[in-house]
């Protein structure tokens, strides 16, 4: 039923890992971008210079000076408040940065996206 809805076929060797909060989210984020090897794409609502923030420029812009291609995708709304210096770093190297401003009756909060050659993630949690 599956491969019906989604239009491609089911492979084997795939794995589903169900985290429960945002620590366990964080450390499948920072893996997947550790791992890759070739492109990284990023979707997320919500990007900060805080402490996660930081450290996830850092590892993107690591893997960028590798050689991994990274693209990331951020909501100009739900970043609204994120100093634009703070992404300016992301720019300036080679452009990996792009913000989207979505209709606001098509927008999900809190949610993101991380995909690699081997690795795809997907994520979603609502304060509350």
């Amino acid at each position: 039923m599956a491969q019906e809805v989604g239009g491609s076929p089911l492979t084997v060797g795939n794995k589903v890992e169900l985290l429960i909060d945002g620590p366990a989210t964080y450390a499948s984020m920072f893996a997947a971008i550790s791992a890759a090897k070739d492109h990284i794409n990023m979707e997320t609502f919500l990007l900060e210079p805080d402490e996660i923030g930081q450290s996830l420029v850092a590892a993107l812009l690591i893997k960028q000076h590798a050689g991994v291609q990274v693209n990331l995708i951020y909501d100009s709304v739900g970043s609204l408040y994120t100093p634009k210096q703070f992404f300016q770093q992301l720019v300036d190297p080679a452009p990996m940065c792009w913000n989207t401003t979505r209709s606001t009756h098509l927008r999900h909060a809190r949610t993101g996206s991380l995909t690699s050659a081997t690795t795809a993630s997907c994520w979603w949690w609502t304060a509350g």
